[in-house]
C-alpha cells in the first residue's frame, strides 16, 4: 500500500476490488507500473486520471504514449466519434488515410515518400 502526504492510502478500497477481482485472472505482462499501483481507473479528462475511489492522478506517462494527446479532449471525441460512426478498420483505402499519407509525403524529408501504416509497435518491428 502507498501512503501519500496527506494520509491518502493507496489504492482505495473500489480500486483495491477490482484490482483483486482482476488479478485473479489476469496473466501478468508488460503493464507493470500500472498492476504496481493497483488503482482502478474510471475515467481520464486532459492529463488527468480518475480511480473508483474519487481519486485524481496526473499521467505522467501519457497512457505509457498512447494518451499523449490527454483523454476525452471533445474535439478528439467528436473526431473519433465520427470516425466510429463510418469505419473503424484501418486496413482499407478511406478518403481520410490516403489525405494523411499524401501529407506525411508532404512532410517527410528527402525522397521518403511512402507509408506503411500499422496497428501497434510490434507489426511494425516485424515489418521493419
Amino acid at each position: 500500500m502507498i501512503e501519500a502526504e496527506r494520509g491518502l492510502h493507496l489504492p482505495g478500497p473500489k480500486s483495491k476490488a477490482a484490482f483483486d477481482a482482476e488479478a485473479r485472472y489476469l496473466a501478468p505482462g508488460t503493464q507493470s507500473v500500472a498492476l504496481f499501483s493497483q488503482l482502478c481507473i474510471e475515467r481520464g479528462e486532459g492529463a488527468v486520471l480518475y480511480d473508483a475511489d474519487g481519486n485524481r492522478y496526473i499521467d505522467l506517462l501519457a497512457g505509457v504514449g498512447v494518451a499523449s494527446l490527454g483523454y476525452a479532449h471533445p474535439k478528439y471525441v467528436q473526431a473519433m466519434g465520427r470516425q466510429l460512426a463510418r469505419v473503424h478498420v484501418g486496413s482499407f483505402t478511406t478518403e481520410h488515410r490516403a489525405a494523411l499519407v499524401k501529407l506525411l509525403a508532404e512532410l517527410a524529408p528527402g525522397d521518403l515518400n511512402r507509408t506503411q501504416l500499422y496497428s501497434s509497435g510490434a507489426e511494425a518491428v516485424e515489418a521493419a
